[in-house]
């Protein structure tokens, strides 16, 4: 379910940005302002805002930044593991050997996959829907809906090369279920042109890793400008928040410990 956990991520992230960006342009030194006064509001900065405007924003920053990074920031760790793991397929299990097929680096695989072990999942595997059928995986969603899981695959080719079977289902496009229609198809498409495994597992791995990248950028975006407006509605006056997050490193004082000698709550 690792697309729809972006999906879920992506659209949150979304959500609380566009609240705050909703209750900027109508605060303005902590007083409020037309929506519609002048172009000048819809150039504000986080500069621009008083105390009272940066504490009155500060609570949906915040809770959004905590909400959506919640739900974020596990996919980091989850990836990793992902990687370590197909990691330690290198050199796993039988191999016929021979020419090999080299995938880009951005895939994560350890090594160039021989041909002929591609080949052999390929020849293999039986109809996806009589695969399906014949290894269901107890206690999985996706199986029970009647998808191509993972393991099912690793069950219907367990004797042949593991690193071999994990870039041919991998290369169907989803790491959590695929539909029986869309894995027959590539499948038969690879009968025609096993090159096409390079190709789709270069897309997927392109995919992945510009949902990692706009992953990245909401949550450093929320957790930057939370700080932002924390520091303005509540320690305005501390160096390190003159330039953040830089400042914290150049500024005198600057450090997040002296945070309380600046703190003004009232």
């Amino acid at each position: 379910m690792r697309k729809e956990a972006y999906r879920i991520t992506l659209a949150i992230s979304s959500i609380s940005l566009a609240a705050a960006f909703v209750e900027r342009p109508l605060l303005l030194n902590g007083r409020c302002s037309s929506s519609s006064s002048d172009s000048s509001a819809s150039q504000l900065n986080l500069a621009d805002l008083g105390v009272e405007a940066a504490r009155t924003t500060f609570p949906i920053w915040f809770f959004g930044a905590i909400g959506s990074g919640g739900l974020a920031r596990p996919v980091f760790p989850r990836k990793f593991d992902e990687w370590r793991e197909l990691q330690k397929l290198k050199g796993v299990g039988p191999t016929k050997g021979g020419p090999s097929l080299t995938l880009n680096p951005l895939c994560g695989y350890p090594e160039p996959i021989a041909i002929a072990d591609l080949k052999a999942v390929i020849d293999n595997t039986i109809a996806i829907a009589d695969l399906v059928a014949s290894y269901p995986v107890e206690d999985n969603y996706m199986s029970s809906m009647g998808m191509l899981t993972g393991q099912a695959f690793d069950m219907a080719n367990e004797d042949l090369n593991p690193l071999a079977v994990k870039a041919v289902f991998d290369s169907f496009g989803k790491g959590s279920g695929v539909e029986p229609a869309i894995a027959q198809e590539r499948l038969d498409e690879y009968r025609k042109d096993l090159s096409l495994v390079q190709t789709n597992l270069l897309q997927k791995a392109l995919q992945d890793w510009a949902a990692l990248i706009v992953l990245l950028f909401l949550i450093g975006l929320a957790d930057t400008t939370t700080a932002s407006l924390g520091y303005q509605g509540f320690f305005p006056e501390w160096p390190g928040g003159a330039n953040f997050p830089w400042s914290m490193f150049t500024e005198p004082n600057g450090s997040p410990f002296t945070i309380p000698d600046y703190w003004d709550a009232s």
